[in-house]
């Protein structure tokens, strides 16, 4: 099964589509491996933002692809392949219905921001959640503080901060376009 590609009919209210960040700096944090060559970028995109939970149980980014990510191509993953999915807090378990590549613009913690790319499996989770598990095993760390967790790279230095609010350390980040993948080209015998 190739890419499932998302509506794109679906109308949007205007500040879903308004970005409250700032400039960024050019450094880009990576969370993933290369996002292969043939991708392209589209040419028509207002940025958002989403706010992302960062969560110490998580074993993986997850979010709803198509109410946090419109716009993204769903693609098939290595757990919406083999029919794997997540327990949530209930001890419900929802179907990882694939994965799609982001790019995002998240807060660096010291006033600015700066781009981030990241693979995000999609399931019907009620709100986007960062895996700190994920992030650490990417070579970052993550500190935890009464009211702010920041994630810090090798050097100490802040990537990004998340706010404590109602128990929760949770991030306004901006969804940038997206990539997709070339179109189909057939063959002509």
């Amino acid at each position: 099964m190739g890419p499932v590609p998302l509506r794109y009919d679906i109308d949007f209210p205007q500040a879903l589509l308004q970005s409250p960040l700032g400039d960024a700096s050019r450094k880009v944090m990576i969370m993933e491996d290369d996002v292969p060559e043939e991708l392209l970028n589209i040419d028509e995109w207002e940025d958002f933002q989403v706010e992302m939970v960062l969560d110490s149980g998580c074993c993986a980014h997850i979010l709803d692809a198509q109410a946090d990510a419109p716009g993204y191509t769903l693609q098939e993953s290595e757990g919406s392949r083999g029919g794997r999915g997540f327990i949530v807090g209930n001890g419900e378990r929802i179907p990882n219905e694939g994965q799609v590549h982001l790019n995002l613009e998240i807060p660096n913690g010291n006033g600015g921001s700066q781009p981030m790319r990241s693979t995000f499996q999609s399931a019907r989770v009620t709100r986007p959640l960062m895996s700190v598990s994920q992030i650490c095993d990417h070579g970052f760390t993550c500190v935890f503080r009464k009211d702010r967790a920041i994630v810090l790279d090798d050097k100490n230095q802040p990537r990004f901060e998340c706010e404590r609010r109602g128990g929760l350390y949770m991030a306004p980040m901006t969804l940038k376009a997206p990539t997709h993948p070339a179109p189909f080209q057939r063959q002509e015998p």
